[in-house]
């Protein structure tokens, strides 16, 4: 009978927010596995205008589908656009299709770090002219850096610097300021559930304001969040989103938000290898 009572009260505690709460997992990611993967990302971006009290909206939304593989020594790793779709009202049909040109069939590489690429490693980043809108700054604000290490529930660390940040102005100084914590673990400690906040200020020499209703600003705070399958180190989904410092032009008043979704497309749905 002691024995019944014993296994009924460890089997009550197994499933308590305390015994789950105690639980680790290694939290990492890893893009050097010899597969092909592909990602769908969804962006939306708005330009939010005051112009002496009269405000506007101008959106634009670009949807991708993008495919990588790591290269042989798995130190870098290559993705490709696939194919793109825009929606904006910063631009005529005719810009809106010469930028899904450029887009569409575009070849870049990123340096990995201990398998992963980072926000540390933009630099490393080579690509064709994306005219106004900058696919790799919005790439790096969905890619956590975890912390590859057996952790347990609200877990936090953080990850600062000053990097180097190409984008369609050129190469642009930036402090990158994130913390992250875990959120939750899966009941079997396969997948993590985890949220960050972050902060881009870019050099003040890199400040552009006539650029300002083209492009969001590299400078900007935001959060995100992001589920990862901790076998295989997998990033299944993340989401971020970003808004700018208030800035002026002449009288107007203008701000940027925007929220970009990665979404993983099991190997089912992806071109065979």
């Amino acid at each position: 009978m002691i024995r019944i009572l014993s296994a009924l009260l460890l089997i009550i505690y197994a499933g308590s927010p305390a015994y789950s709460w105690g639980r680790k997992a290694r939290v990492h990611l890893d893009y050097t596995r010899p597969k092909q993967w592909s990602y769908a990302m969804n962006y939306r971006a708005k330009c939010v205008i005051d112009e002496g009290g009269s405000n506007s909206n101008i959106d634009t939304r670009i949807m991708c589908r993008l495919t990588g593989k790591p290269n042989p020594d798995d130190s870098r790793l290559t993705f490709c656009i696939d194919s793109a779709a825009m929606n904006s009202g910063l631009y005529n049909p005719e810009q809106q299709e010469k930028i899904i040109d450029k887009l569409t069939g575009s070849r870049m590489g990123l340096a990995l770090i201990r398998g992963c690429p980072v926000v540390d490693t933009l630099s490393s980043f080579s690509a064709e002219e994306l005219s106004e809108w900058d696919l790799v700054i919005q790439f790096a604000k969905l890619l956590p850096d975890v912390p590859m290490r057996p952790v347990r529930k609200g877990y936090t660390w953080e990850r600062n610097g000053i990097h180097p940040i190409n984008t369609s102005l050129g190469t642009i100084p930036c402090e990158v300021y994130r913390s992250y914590k875990i959120e939750k673990l899966s009941a079997r400690r396969d997948t993590a559930f985890i949220s960050w906040r972050f902060r881009y200020a870019a050099a003040d020499l890199a400040v552009d304001t006539s650029s300002i209703l083209k492009r969001v600003p590299v400078s900007g705070t935001g959060g995100g969040t992001a589920s990862i399958e901790v076998n295989d180190g997998t990033l299944l989904k993340a989401e971020v989103n970003f808004r700018t410092p208030l800035a002026r032009v002449g009288d107007t008043k203008v701000y940027w938000t925007d929220n970009t979704v990665l979404s993983y497309l099991p190997d089912s749905l992806s071109p065979s290898n």
